[in-house]
Formats: structure tokens, C-alpha cells, sequence
């Protein structure tokens, strides 16, 4: 799964969050990989990608493996890095 979240709409991360786990729930998605590209780190206040895995609380996803990468759609930054 590769799941993209915009790091600088921090208003809506709550919600990004519980959709993600909901996904994460169902019983076709156990051990599937997960990776959470937390977009815009071009962007001055955008939140890094250590502060979406908390927000998101990834610490307590255990049934698939995951990895969450910073990175730029519009520079190309981080999405090689995050698909290798």
C-alpha cells in the first residue's frame, strides 16, 4: 500500500490518520507492506517525516511491515528512496 499524505495540511493529518488505519484493519491488508509518503517537504512548515509517523502512530501498526519517507512531488525528493 502506498499511501501519500499531504505534511503541511496539518488540520487534516487526524483524519488522514484514521483512514489509513482503517485500511490497515481489514483482514486482506495483514502483512501487506506500507508505505507513507509524507508529501510537501518542500514546503517550509511542513511537518518531517519522524512527526507524521507519530501523528499517524505508526509505532503501533504490527501486523504490516511499514516506512514512512519525506518527499517532494514537485522536486522527485525522497520518492525513489521510498520505493526502493
Amino acid at each position: 500500500v502506498i499511501y501519500v499524505v499531504d505534511s503541511h495540511d496539518v488540520e487534516r493529518m487526524e483524519q488522514a490518520s484514521s483512514e489509513l488505519h482503517q485500511i490497515l484493519t481489514d483482514e486482506r491488508m495483514q502483512n501487506v507492506a506500507v508505505l507513507l509518503l509524507a508529501n510537501k517537504q518542500d514546503l517550509k512548515e511542513s511537518l518531517s517525516a519522524e512527526e507524521v509517523a507519530k501523528r499517524f502512530n505508526m509505532s503501533e501498526v504490527k501486523t504490516q511491515k511499514w516506512h514512512v519517507q519525506g518527499c517532494s512531488g514537485i522536486t522527485g525528493q525522497g520518492l525513489f528512496e521510498g520505493l526502493e
